[in-house]
């Protein structure tokens, strides 16, 4: 803009002298001009100064709002990225909780499948292990009973072996006493026929042979010898066996898990 107030010398402007009428109006107009340009001058350049200002401030204010924004956007996506960040983490973490899982889901089929194996195993050594212990329990019992068998049969024999030698010596020494012989003989079969060893032992089939058989006195200047008889005593040595013997064979059978469930002796 024209600086109204530095007027160029080469204007000359002369107000002429006092007095001139037309000279003065000019020099007012011209001096008005001047004025009115230099206000005008001055008007515009504060409306100018005030836009200016204005566009400064606003842009300034833009340019803060602006900051803001780009300072809340760039909180926002710090904020997202740990946030995602974060998840990331918690993402590994979850796959090597996943990876461990699967692991320990390896190991326990692992583990299951050996202790499925292993059942078959368990179970036959459980049912050996309570066979065993059946078996064991068993053995006490038929030891018991095989010896309450084995008293009861010894019983009987000392009561039947005396029996024997008393007929014998009445057959070597008085072989006309038969009827005493006959009731001793009758004596020694109802004693058999009622004990529960005779079938064990063949008793009645036995006494019965002997009665039949048996005539040999060792000595007869001597009837009272224990050596006579011959048949009864070969008898006596094997009921004596039959006995070890059957006692022997129900405890090797329970030894070898065979034994009978009724045990009938």
């Amino acid at each position: 803009m024209n600086n109204q107030n530095n007027v160029p010398n080469n204007n000359n402007i002369n107000p002429g002298p006092p007095g001139g009428g037309g000279s003065g109006w000019n020099w007012v107009q011209i001096a008005g001009g001047v004025l009115l340009g230099f206000v005008l001058d001055r008007i515009i350049v504060g409306v100018f100064q005030r836009n200016i200002k204005g566009t400064l401030d606003k842009d300034k204010e833009e340019r803060l709002n602006l900051h803001k924004a780009l300072n809340l956007k760039n909180s926002q996506l710090m904020e997202e990225l740990k946030k995602n960040k974060r998840l990331q983490e918690q993402h590994k973490q979850l796959q090597r909780k996943h990876e461990q899982l699967e692991e320990k889901h390896e190991q326990l089929q692992k583990q299951n499948n050996m202790l499925e194996k292993s059942i078959p195993q368990l179970e036959e050594y459980y049912k050996e292990k309570e066979k065993k212990k059946s078996m064991v329990t068993t053995l006490h019992q038929v030891q018991n009973e095989v010896e309450q068998i084995d008293q009861r049969a010894k019983l009987l024999l000392a009561k039947v072996e005396p029996q024997l030698q008393k007929r014998q010596v009445i057959m070597c020494t008085r072989p006309d006493l038969w009827q005493e012989v006959f009731q001793i003989q009758k004596d020694l079969l109802d004693m058999v026929a009622n004990d529960p060893m005779e079938p064990k032992l063949n008793l009645k089939e036995a006494l019965d042979n002997i009665f039949h058989y048996e005539n040999y006195c060792v000595n007869p200047d001597n009837p009272r010898d224990a050596r006579n008889g011959r048949l009864m005593w070969l008898y006596l040595e094997y009921w004596k066996q039959q006995i070890t013997l059957q006692k022997h064979k129900k405890i090797e059978e329970v030894l070898k898990g065979a034994i009978p469930n009724d045990r009938n002796y």
